[in-house]
């Protein structure tokens, strides 16, 4: 799949559904390979590496001449390729003491080395031993070999790492275009909404009812909702890409919250449908964002239409990242995101968002055709179609709080209006069940199921989903 042709559109990271995949280990190999190469040599320190490795600190003494050694040993049983140890000395004025702390039983073995008993407190403090004294020499000799190995190793790891990258670099090299903006192309159909260029196009005549079709993401685009302009014969169809998504202009961070998704999609009604209320579509995360605008502005909206909204709790969002964790994780899903992130480094324009664009579009395709994801049916490939996808706009829903995400059924009990919720019957995820759930949330809901179909219900099963929203529109 390439960035321009297909991707994937699905709820508030979807935040994956981004990944917001928002996951650590490709947050790192993004900026590790995007800003410089320096953070290269962070990799031991990196969040997917353990964080288990302690150190063994000796304090010895003799008479005249005192002298404190410093000794941190790497665990091997946590981090086989950080392993090192240093020696430092400095002046001391007294009595002799040897002193060593050893953090975890599994440590005992190396204390052993040092001729010194383990124990399993923090602390442990040998008075006036001779026993250990006698072997400080050995002990010191010891270190060295340590030392000088464990360099060996790190140097040798750390080379390796800087040879494989260069070998992934050469061996992704290559043409990988990523879709421009309203920014760069102006024969893209757009609006100016608040002061920022959206995607958009309309069919029908505008003196019909107006339906506005509103996007899954955040991040995604509308490009695998278009076969819902078969509702122009008998109403006015808006589509848009939002701020920050799909071909849409790119904003910053802080300008992609819920609250300004609203603002946008309130002046967007304005500008098509100033005096009548509008039937709002909306899949997935856009679904999401018509049911918070439900609340906020009711008398606006004749009619709602959610193709399996993602979750409209904190509660919800919490349940949806943990079921969301084992199709993005796993050596296979990190060796493709890292491919991904080599090839974006290829990415040559047509904007400075294009080569993340691309990575994050590359990275949630893995997440939603992964073969355990029921967001498409059993043995098949989330295949929606795409023209690009915004990164900032997924990771941004990936750190939306959970007070943000309280806002999206806030009021929407207190809608009045008929609301239609459909429901994919291959997703056992957030499909039937979970939106017998969301129900309950409407005075006047109905829920229908689309077969033979998976998440993406236009675009799966058009011939089976259309006429179930043509039958709403008709009541």
């Amino acid at each position: 799949m390439k960035a321009n042709t297909n991707g994937s559109t699905f709820g508030i990271a979807d935040l994956a559904g981004g990944a917001s995949i928002k996951n650590d280990v490709l947050h790192w190999v993004w900026f590790a390979l995007r800003r410089n190469a320096a953070p290269l040599f962070d990799m031991f320190n990196a969040p997917c590496c353990s964080e288990r490795t302690r150190g063994v600190f000796v304090q010895s003494a003799r008479g005249t001449g005192e002298k404190r050694q410093k000794v941190q040993i790497a665990n091997s049983l946590s981090n086989d390729n950080a392993s090192f140890a240093r020696a430092q000395y400095d002046g001391s004025n007294g009595k002799e003491n040897n002193q060593m702390t050893i953090p975890t039983p599994q440590h005992s073995g190396q204390a052993a080395i040092f001729g010194l008993a383990a124990s399993g407190t923090p602390t442990k403090s040998i008075e006036d031993s001779p026993i250990a004294l006698q072997n400080s020499k050995p002990n010191r000799k010891l270190i060295m070999r340590v030392f000088k190995t464990g360099l060996v190793i790190s140097g040798g790891a750390i080379g390796a790492l800087v040879l494989a990258a260069f070998g992934l670099y050469f061996a992704t090299s290559g043409q990988y275009p990523v879709a421009a903006t309203v920014v760069d192309d102006a024969s893209l159909p757009q609006i100016e909404i608040n002061g920022v260029r959206l995607h958009a196009e309309t069919y029908g005549d505008p003196s019909n009812p107006v339906i506005i079709v509103l996007h899954g993401g955040p991040g995604g685009d509308y490009r695998s909702q278009l076969a819902a302009k078969s509702l122009a014969d008998t109403n006015f169809v808006v589509f848009y890409d939002q701020r920050g998504a799909g071909l849409s202009e790119r904003v910053p961070a802080e300008e992609l919250t819920v609250p300004n998704y609203m603002t946008e999609l309130d002046a967007v009604i304005e500008k098509y449908s100033p005096d009548r209320p509008v039937t709002l579509l909306g899949h997935s995360w856009g679904a999401m964002l018509a049911t918070a605008y439900l609340g906020e502005a009711p008398e606006k909206v004749a009619r709602a239409i959610l193709l399996e909204p993602g979750f409209f709790t904190g509660e919800e969002a919490q349940d949806w990242m943990t079921q969301a964790k084992p199709y993005m994780s796993g050596l296979g899903f990190y060796w493709q995101a890292a491919i991904a992130a080599f090839q974006s480094l290829h990415v040559s324009g047509p904007d400075s968002s294009a080569g993340q664009d691309y990575m994050m579009s590359e990275i949630i395709h893995e997440f939603v055709s992964h073969p355990e994801n029921p967001y498409h049916c059993a043995g098949e490939e989330f295949d929606a179609a795409a023209w690009r996808f915004g990164a900032t706009a997924s990771q941004t829903a990936g750190n939306t709080g959970a007070a943000e995400i309280e806002l999206i059924a806030q009021g929407a009990e207190s809608y009045p209006g008929p609301v239609l919720l459909l429901a994919s019957a291959c997703n056992d995820w957030i499909g039937e069940d979970a939106q017998r759930v969301h129900l309950s949330f409407f005075q006047n809901g109905e829920l229908s199921i689309v077969p033979n179909s998976g998440h993406d219900m236009i675009w799966d099963n058009p011939d089976e989903t259309m006429p179930l929203i043509r039958a709403f529109l008709s009541k």
